[in-house]
């Protein structure tokens, strides 16, 4: 039995999607300062 090679996304890219949603859906505007990384954290 062969079984079909999982992808999960990494912590890293979902953060990063999360983040490109943010600033498409214009929760982040131009010259917003992102949250602390410890913000980012929670």
């Amino acid at each position: 039995m062969e079984f079909k090679k999982i992808h999960a996304p990494s912590s890293t890219d979902l953060f990063v999607n999360q983040l490109k949603t943010a600033i498409l859906t214009g929760e982040y505007q131009p010259g917003d300062q992102l949250p602390s990384e410890r913000e980012l954290e929670k």
